[in-house]
């Protein structure tokens, strides 16, 4: 027995992108202006411009995204005492946005002299290929390519205190943990 699918409706394709979370959040009482803004697939052809232009090969499950949806963006707002207040937003830019990171002189003559205490931790020195995911107040998220020998991850960087946070593996990991705390 087999079953497949031979039409998936836009609707459905964020539906499940999002694991019902747009539905969750359309149905909660003081939540307003839920805004998910559909886009269109990348192109193959920029995937792999993308890639021969900074020497480095997306990960599979950050390609498939890119191939079925040219970023993502998801907003909201709380509505109290008769006043909305925009208060939710879940971003990954689209392939164009996805551009290397490369701090100040100053950060990477510091990156340079901290990189010998933990070769694990991203950091800003050259040897270390960044690209900006998205921002949160004060913060920034990459997908860090730390060394040559190591799969990419997703990396959170607080730039006031100068310090990084693991925050997924993988892509898919990254984008499901962004979505389900709402639900």
């Amino acid at each position: 027995m087999s079953f497949f699918v031979d039409i998936v409706t836009e609707d459905s394709f964020y539906e499940n992108l999002t694991l019902g979370v747009v539905k969750i959040l359309e149905n909660s009482p003081c939540v307003k202006s839920v805004q998910i803004e559909k886009r269109s697939a990348c192109d193959r052809n920029a995937l792999s411009t993308w890639e021969q232009r900074h020497c480095c090969v997306l990960p599979d499950d950050m390609r498939n995204f890119y191939s079925s949806i040219d970023g993502f963006l998801l907003t909201w707002s709380l509505e109290i005492s008769g006043e909305e207040f925009p208060v939710g937003r879940l971003e990954i830019g689209t392939l164009s946005e996805l551009k290397r990171f490369v701090g100040s002189k100053e950060q990477q003559a510091d990156a340079e002299a901290k990189i010998q205490e933990n070769p694990q931790i991203p950091s800003l020195s050259p040897r270390c290929k960044l690209f900006e995911v998205g921002q949160c107040a004060g913060s920034k998220v990459f997908l860090s390519y730390i060394r040559p020998d190591l799969e990419p991850g997703v990396w959170l960087y607080q730039e006031d205190t100068n310090t990084w946070y693991h925050l997924a593996d993988s892509f898919t990991k990254y984008f499901r943990m962004m979505t389900t705390p709402i639900a």
